[in-house]
């Protein structure tokens, strides 16, 4: 009586080793379901993107245009004076010159500042798009490798602990049955049911023919 009960107690303790294995199970499946945190770029950085864009792409320095119109001004101001003053036509056609000399010379100064300015621009946006591309590995592997890694690893490890606490549990059913039918045979229970099952073994006899 006493095996029957102990594999009765192995058979319960196996059923909910089971239990909580294939609960463990459950559980790692829907780990796989779970969201984490999403990491973004900062805003900044398309504020800033932005900016560089608009600077690679004007054909001119950032208020040329003011400034040229405020030389011609200068100059056509200039020449009108130098022909007031000059003493001759002589002289006031070569102050005029002088001046236009002086406005197509700023006008040349701005096209070499322009041309510094614009590739300090490009390099500003290739900078930017760089960034850009650590941002997007970025964005790829907190967003997406790195949760896979865990999730996968998470589950893997539920996964297996609940397996191994299912199938453990399964044996120790599987043992406790096996416990219990030998504790039953050892107390005749399966004795009782046909003529001469009950006999010991060296009792049986066999006819010759």
């Amino acid at each position: 009586m006493i095996g029957l009960t102990a594999a009765l107690v192995t058979a319960g303790l196996g059923l909910a080793k089971s239990i909580i294995g294939g609960v463990q199970q459950r559980r790692a499946s829907k780990d796989l379901e779970k969201e984490f945190p999403k990491y973004t770029r900062p805003e900044e950085y398309n504020k800033l993107l932005s900016i560089y864009q608009q600077q690679a792409g004007m054909g001119q320095l950032p208020g040329q245009d003011r400034y040229e119109a405020a030389l011609s001004t200068r100059t056509a101001r200039g020449v009108r004076a130098a022909g007031k003053m000059a003493d001759s036509s002589v002289a006031s056609v070569q102050a005029a010159m002088g001046l236009y000399g002086q406005e197509q010379q700023a006008v040349r100064d701005l096209g070499l500042s322009y041309a510094d300015y614009q590739q300090q621009a490009q390099r500003n946006l290739a900078g930017a798009y760089q960034q850009g591309a650590e941002y997007s590995d970025k964005e790829f592997s907190y967003n997406q490798w790195y949760p896979d890694q865990v999730r996968r690893n998470m589950a893997a490890q539920k996964w297996n602990a609940g397996n191994q606490n299912l199938w453990g549990g399964i044996d120790m059913m599987a043992g406790a049955g096996v416990d219990a039918v030998s504790a039953g045979m050892d107390q005749g229970w399966f004795n009782r049911g046909g003529k001469g099952v009950g006999k010991k073994f060296g009792e049986i006899k066999f006819n010759s023919g």
